[in-house]
């Protein structure tokens, strides 16, 4: 749920056929062997010391079960939700559905908000998911946020070219 929200009056509700785009993200099962492994990285006292994994490594050692990937790939799409990605180490999948899928799906109303000039819409009442799922965030359901990443040759903040380590 948005800060604020509470303070908004609603405006109406968003078209039940408009898509959303939402992120679903699940707990990594050792956190504790991860911020051990990430310790020892960067300790020179450490046989680890920069010996740094691949992405599949990582997946293997410290990724979600690709059973509980799957659930909730099936749990989104069950829904109607169509799932668009799943990450390397399975712990975040992407899906695309209307809004009247995941209200229904996420058991929560969107509503379109008007604030300092900005029509959005936005949850008001937290997502319910499965229980035995061990999800960890839900993004997408609202339209204020909006996540991204750095295309490759842009420009970080940091004034550095994607890609380019210093």
């Amino acid at each position: 749920i948005l800060p604020g929200i509470a303070g908004l009056q609603s405006i109406g509700a968003p078209d039940p056929a408009e898509v959303v785009h939402v992120g679903v993200g699940l707990a990594h099962p050792d956190p504790g062997g991860e911020q051990a492994l990430v310790d020892a990285l960067y300790d020179s006292h450490s046989p680890l010391y920069h010996h740094f994994l691949t992405p599949a490594q990582v997946a293997a050692r410290f990724g979600v079960a690709p059973a509980v990937g799957r659930a909730l790939a099936a749990w989104l799409s069950g829904g109607g939700l169509r799932v668009t990605h799943l990450g390397g180490a399975g712990d975040f999948v992407q899906a695309a559905g209307t809004v009247a899928q995941v209200e229904r799906l996420f058991r929560t109303t969107l509503s379109t908000y008007r604030a300092g000039g900005i029509t959005f819409y936005a949850n008001r009442t937290a997502p319910s998911v499965p229980a035995g799922l061990p999800l960890i965030s839900v993004m997408g359901l609202n339209s204020l946020q909006r996540f991204h990443t750095f295309d490759h040759g842009g420009v970080t903040p940091m004034g550095m070219k994607t890609g380019q380590l210093s």
